[in-house]
């Protein structure tokens, strides 16, 4: 990995943190405002797949504004906080834990309107981030700072680079002159910001007893970010089937609901304390924490969007099913041969 990608990295584990954090907050303010029709969507995850879908199509398209230096935080910021924020697993367990219920209407309306939801979401957010791209680059235009970059914004949503040219006679600024000491620190703010957040975290899971799973959750999620980041580069291999995010998704969703299954195993003969800490553990570190984090619907979406607006429907068409089957397989069918052998219905 070289400087860029390293730097890419801890930005993504640093806002990784603020991903979990924000995605738990909207499930309980939804709780707490007695929305009755979010709840019924899907509590967990309905508002943070539409905030963090929005998130990224606005990220993505206007990213180009920001300055180079600052392109391993926009990196992070959609990668960390966007990917984070959204999750693919939670989503597609409470479908299929719907479907072994009986309530197929229900997981069908429900998967429906949740996709629906978030890929229009990406798609506001595209549009806000093309707007923001058109009125800065008019800006530009209008008093050009020689050798600096400007942006066009052509018809077709791409932002096209052009270099003003500059004074060979202009004295060279400070930050020019001073480029090599500004390289060799290049660490020194991820770092500092994912040090900052990790103690406070791990510090506030100690102190805080009230709120052990929500510090937990997010002390967990950027190992699962930081996982799907590093397998993220394996779809430069395959650009027609982004398979290493599909990995991520289904091993996401397959541990979530084996991690129910293992909850319904232990809950008749276990005592209250060995419950309560598989729950802070295993439901919230794990589950919600890496899991949540390691599965992710924002990049997915904006995935099948890129394959459906520079190759073909088809290709996206391929990609969506069978991510969406693939993760039914696995819950509906660990579900069901759990509930044969165990003879009674999964207890979420």
């Amino acid at each position: 990995m070289n400087r860029v990608e390293i730097e890419s990295a801890l930005w993504v584990a640093a806002l990784a943190y603020f991903g979990v954090g924000t995605r738990i907050l909207l499930s309980y303010l939804a709780i707490f405002a007695n929305e009755t029709l979010i709840s019924r969507i899907g509590v967990t995850y309905f508002l943070p797949n539409i905030l963090g879908t929005f998130a990224l199509g606005l990220c993505t398209t206007s990213q180009a504004l920001l300055p180079k230096s600052w392109q391993p935080i926009a990196k992070g910021f959609n990668t960390g906080f966007c990917g984070s924020l959204t999750t693919f697993s939670t989503w597609h367990l409470m479908v299929g834990l719907e479907v072994l219920n009986g309530q197929w209407l229900d997981a069908l309306t429900e998967s429906v309107l949740v996709f629906a939801t978030s890929y229009l979401a990406l798609l506001a957010g595209i549009q806000v981030g093309s707007l923001l791209t058109s009125i800065f680059s008019a800006k530009q235009m209008d008093h050009p700072v020689p050798g600096s970059p400007v942006l066009f914004s052509s018809r077709n949503g791409h932002v096209i680079h052009v270099t003003t040219p500059a004074d060979e006679n202009e004295e060279k600024p400070a930050t020019e002159v001073n480029a090599e000491s500004v390289v060799s620190s290049w660490w020194y703010w991820p770092v500092a910001v994912l040090s900052l957040v990790t103690s406070s975290t791990w510090i506030l899971f100690a102190v805080d007893t009230q709120r052990k799973n929500f510090w937990l959750a997010m002390a967990f999620g950027p190992f699962g970010a930081l996982l799907r980041h590093l397998l993220s580069f394996g779809n430069q291999k395959t650009p027609n089937f982004p398979v290493f995010t599909l990995i991520a998704n289904e091993v996401a969703t397959a541990a979530n609901i084996l991690i129910i299954i293992i909850f319904n195993m232990i809950q008749p003969s276990a005592s209250s304390s060995a419950l309560a800490t598989f729950q802070l553990w295993a439901r919230s570190g794990l589950s919600t924490g890496f899991m949540g984090s390691l599965s992710t619907v924002s990049t997915w979406i904006n995935e099948l969007h890129k394959l459906s607006s520079t190759k073909s429907l088809s290709l996206a068409y391929r990609y969506g099913l069978v991510t969406v089957v693939f993760a039914q397989i696995i819950v509906v069918g660990l579900g069901a041969a759990y509930e044969i052998i165990a003879q009674k219905h999964i207890d979420f």
